[in-house]
């Protein structure tokens, strides 16, 4: 379809035709400090050679370039992670290359199916019996799980792990500080696990933990089926999917909702996004899932097809009666975990899963040979694990820097009192050579 410009008399008819004389009277609501006038300072266009040296030159600044000398063992919930060359094939074909779900969807065969896919590949890699189309990312999925358990117990009040994401907890907290629903933060023991004693059945709807938590450390699921906490809906928060390759599934626990981030199946780290937001829960609780669901079902003339179906959940009928304002999905980023997984199979997501654990725990024993050097907490970890050194984190990373080594992550951002501790996470991304000179790297920066 062309495109034609408006003429100057189909815009004054269209001012007539709402009542105002010109285009300026549109913003007068608008406080006159707060307009900006005359021409937007910007730089001059540029031809596509000079685009070209631009972003060229902008692009060397990247220091974490996977090819480059720089090694990189921040996670926290980002993590970097070898991806199979088909899935850059596939995921950039012209069929496939929008992030968008179309508005007439059943058009779209080919999408709606790779969406079926993924989500029963996801439910199958959590043990639910349901999953949706996708969600923005891990934060907002979280988010939206807390309100779906109010709906769901008609309570207020839900208990949210220490040791989740603090990010995620701040997304959680924007959602729900206006509407009355009340966030209390469980403790944590030496273990690094979360300690559940104070959680009370009266006015809760549900209590949430991570798994692996924020810390690298994993939780007892059990705990979620006893006590008050057995009452109460179950929520599991997971940053790091390819842990369940090794893990027991959420789902085995009998917990109701499981949320996390799906940037680590197939998806680089992207400077922080796009990612991915995966939520799975039981099918009784199918009415009050946010987002968007993919189905599969037969025509009039008997032929199998797919369709957005329980559309009436979300922004098809009135805002106020519906689960969600999330209106899309991440459709782009979850074809591609959908064609990792797919790539990857039962067999190969559980020998990459123990690969993570064995690098880890390796580096981690070695480490902690090092004087002065100690695990924060004594908890079983997957490829994940927080360090107390005898250095202020702060100086110790930028002595690794200097080496070309991002060592991990100064967890004093986050809580002040933790100066001295860092996190660090290893994938399969690190050989052997990557870790020794990481692990003689670390002892000189603290000599």
């Amino acid at each position: 379809m062309r495109y034609i410009p408006l003429s100057p008399l189909d815009r004054q008819e269209m001012l007539e035709s709402i009542g105002v004389s010109q285009t300026s009277d549109l913003f007068s609501s608008i406080p006159q400090d707060c307009l900006f006038e005359g021409k937007p300072d910007l730089p001059k266009a540029k031809n596509e050679q000079q685009l070209k040296d631009f972003f060229s030159s902008l692009a060397q600044k990247n220091r974490f370039d996977p090819n480059a000398s720089w090694k990189s063992y921040l996670g926290a919930g980002c993590y970097s992670h070898m991806i199979p060359t088909v899935v850059d094939a596939l995921s950039s074909r012209g069929e496939f290359a929008t992030a968008y779900t179309p508005y007439q969807a059943e058009i779209s065969q080919g999408t709606l199916q790779a969406i079926f896919e993924f989500q029963s590949m996801t439910a199958s890699l959590y043990g639910m019996e349901l999953s949706n189309a996708s969600m923005y990312d891990g934060a907002s999925s979280l988010a939206e799980a807390v309100l779906m358990a109010c709906r769901i117990q008609k309570k207020n009040v839900v208990y949210l792990s220490q040791a989740i994401h603090p990010e995620y907890v701040e997304v959680a907290r924007s959602y729900t500080r206006d509407i009355g629903i009340e966030i209390r933060i469980l403790p944590l023991n030496e273990s690094g696990t979360t300690d559940v004693s104070s959680v009370t059945a009266e006015d809760a709807a549900a209590v949430v933990l991570a798994q692996p938590n924020f810390f690298g450390v994993l939780e007892n699921l059990e705990v979620l089926s006893k006590n008050a906490c057995a009452s109460l809906l179950s929520i599991v928060v997971n940053t790091e999917p390819l842990a369940f390759g090794l893990l027991k599934a959420p789902g085995e626990f009998g917990v109701d909702i499981v949320v996390g981030e799906g940037q680590s199946l197939g998806n680089p780290q992207h400077f922080g996004g796009p990612h991915l937001g995966l939520l799975c829960a039981k099918k009784k609780y199918l009415r009050q899932l946010p987002g968007r669901l993919v189905g599969r079902t037969v025509d009039q003339d008997g032929k199998e097809g797919f369709v957005l179906t329980l559309s009436t959940r979300e922004q098809h009928i009135r805002r106020d009666k519906a689960t969600s304002n999330i209106c899309t999905n991440h459709s782009l980023i979850a074809l591609r975990s959908a064609i990792y997984m797919a790539c990857m199979g039962r067999n190969g997501m559980v020998a990459l899963a123990k690969k993570n654990f064995e690098r880890a725990h390796s580096l981690a024993q070695k480490l902690c040979q090092i004087k002065g050097v100690k695990k924060v907490f004594d908890g079983e970890f997957f490829h994940e694990f927080a360090l107390t050194i005898p250095k202020e984190a702060k100086a110790f990373l930028s002595i690794m820097e200097e080496k070309k080594i991002v060592a991990g992550l100064d967890l004093s951002r986050l809580d002040s009192s933790r100066n001295n501790q860092i996190l660090i996470a290893v994938t399969e991304t690190k050989s052997d050579e990557d870790l020794d000179q990481y692990l003689k790297a670390f002892s000189e920066a603290l000599a």
